[in-house]
């Protein structure tokens, strides 16, 4: 298999959607494993896993769901019981209440992961503004100042009524796209899912404000159009995500979303883990004093080096997290991955990171499922000096240390609502100690 996120996206053409958005812009995702294989033949499970990937994926009639590492474990193998995955979705893309992500459902269940993504990809376009482009418009009035119409003026004003018929083009926000995304979360609302798009109140209501001609009856004719007009211009390539999400949202109970060469039907929706761990995890600490530099929209952008912008090859930093305050400098790195696997390399980037910003404290944030006598926060402070013929020296630095500290994760809920709530206590206990350690107050 071997196959990458970008592999994969490019397989599924616009009927395999992906969080975070991955583009080929220079917003393009610049994830620090994005290039690592993460579906990969495993011969030790006769199978097939995967590196941090989750979600659902179908061809034709066969429907594969992608779990998180904590399943909780129910007697009933088809019924949802991938908690994890739900609450991460929930926190990450900040969607209230989602429904279960039951396998039977099948047909639904894809349905809803479209929808789930909808707030984020509305989010993503908008940050760019409304999308704007040429639209022709049609006038009958005295007023011309446009290409006349003869057919139309001759239809539509004979005898002559002082009026003239006559097109003009100009560039608007109600267009094809931004209508086809008010009909989409119009649809949204219909089908009783409007709670997802609560967290994006103002940009659904600037999208209504701005397409006033929205009729419900051209749903079909706004689809047609955007389907033949598919937006190009690298500068929106989040619209095109958006609008590719949209045609799927709308269509899919008309037809199967998508095919690939052979005519079998290929669609899914797939979560990078690390991401969504790391943007779960900055809603546990933003209010602490952390920021959470952006490497999609190049947001808090670092270098290593003074003259770092003459060199070549782009060599800026993302720390995860990095506290406001100086005193003490934080650096935080969220990871999907046991603490046993957080090894050399992660060290590497975290020691470089608190190099770089003076820091003498830095994390790695890892989610983790009880174990009996398992130790699940480490401290290790780092080596002095150089002692090339002494392996045994144990000399150490006490004010410069790193941390593993987990999150545990309940695997043994008897339903959603008792995971959540057992999920609070150990997120409580869980930011207690990046508290104390950090000395910091709530801001």
């Amino acid at each position: 298999m071997g196959k990458t996120l970008d592999s994969i996206k490019e397989e599924g053409r616009d009927n395999i959607f992906i969080y975070p958005l991955i583009d080929s812009g220079d917003n393009a995702l610049k994830n620090k494993e994005d290039k690592f294989p993460v579906i990969i033949d495993d011969k030790t499970i006769n199978g097939y896993m995967t590196h941090n990937v989750m979600g659902f994926i179908g061809r034709k009639n066969e429907f594969v769901k992608i779990t998180s590492r904590f399943p909780t474990r129910k007697k009933d193998p088809n019924v949802d019981n991938d908690y994890f995955l739900r609450y991460l979705i929930e926190k990450a893309l900040k969607i209230p209440n989602i429904v279960s992500l039951d396998l039977l459902s099948g047909k639904d269940v894809m349905f809803d992961l479209l929808v789930f993504l909808l707030p984020d990809r509305i989010r993503e376009a908008m940050r760019k503004g409304l999308y704007k482009t040429y639209v022709t418009y049609k006038y009958n009035d005295s007023n011309v100042k446009g290409v006349i119409d003869i057919p139309r003026h001759i239809k539509m004003n004979t005898p002559c009524i002082g009026k003239i018929a006559y097109n003009v083009r100009e560039l608007s926000y109600d267009n094809y796209v931004t209508e086809l995304v008010r009909h989409t979360i119009e649809f949204i609302y219909e089908t009783g899912r409007g709670t997802i798009l609560e967290g994006e109140r103002e940009n659904v209501q600037d999208i209504r404000f701005h397409t006033p001609r929205y009729n419900p009856a051209d749903r079909q004719k706004i689809i047609s159009i955007n389907k033949k007009n598919i937006v190009t211009h690298t500068y929106y390539s989040e619209y095109r995500e958006l609008q590719s999400l949209c045609l799927d949202i709308l269509q899919y109970f008309m037809k199967g979303v998508g095919k690939d060469d052979n005519g079998d039907q290929i669609h899914g929706v797939l979560f990078d883990g690390w991401s969504l761990w790391e943007n779960y995890v900055y809603t546990l600490v933003k209010d602490f004093g952390f920021l959470h530099p952006d490497n999609r929209t190049e947001e808090g952008k670092e270098w290593l080096f003074v003259n770092e912008k003459t060199l070549n090859g782009n060599q800026e930093i993302f720390s995860d997290f990095i506290s406001e305050s100086e005193k003490p400098r934080i650096i935080m790195d969220a990871k999907y991955k046991p603490m046993g696997n957080i090894k050399r390399d992660d060290y590497f980037q975290v020691l470089s990171y608190m190099y770089r910003f003076d820091s003498k404290v830095g994390f790695y944030l890892y989610p983790y499922e009880p174990k009996e006598n398992e130790e699940t926060t480490l401290k290790l402070y780092l080596k002095k000096g150089y002692y090339p013929n002494d392996e045994e020296a144990k000399e150490k630095h006490d004010d410069i240390f790193v941390i593993k500290h987990g999150l545990k994760v309940p695997t043994n809920a008897k339903d959603y609502y008792d995971f959540v709530e057992t999920m609070k206590k150990s997120e409580e206990s869980f930011t207690n100690y990046i508290k104390e350690i950090c000395s910091c107050t709530l801001i």
